[in-house]
Parts: C-alpha cells; sequence; structure tokens
C-alpha cells in the first residue's frame, strides 16, 4: 500500500508544503492543512513518491500569480 501525504501548492505549481498522512498525527496533520487552506494554497493528497518528485516554491509561497 502507498503511503500518502498532503500537499499545499502556491500559485506557481510549486510545493510550500507536505506532510505524510499517518493516522498517529492526524491532529498534527489536520492544524497543518488547515493552516495551508487559510493561507490560499490549494491543498491535495498524493503519494509519498509524488512529493518526493515535487519542485519547491523558490518565492517561499509568495507567488502573486501563475507560473506559464
Amino acid at each position: 500500500m502507498c503511503e500518502m501525504a498532503y500537499v499545499a501548492k502556491c500559485l506557481c505549481g510549486k510545493m510550500v508544503m507536505a506532510c505524510v498522512d499517518n493516522p498517529a498525527h492526524k491532529k498534527d496533520t489536520a492544524i497543518e492543512v488547515a493552516a495551508s487552506i487559510k493561507a490560499g494554497y490549494a491543498v491535495s493528497r498524493v503519494t509519498v513518491e509524488e512529493v518526493r518528485a515535487m519542485p519547491f516554491c523558490e518565492n517561499h509561497g509568495n507567488c502573486e500569480e501563475p507560473t506559464p
């Protein structure tokens, strides 16, 4: 079975936050996901392998428009 994670993406489409979806830490995961949504990031659930291949936002989530 694949291990899953949540990722938050900036407007540029790059990752600004990732956390593993571990049932033992569901409260911490919920806090991080909620904070990411509140900050305006798009959050999705993906495999950990997908997270490892994702680039990080160079602007630390401060992009003002999508990258073409």
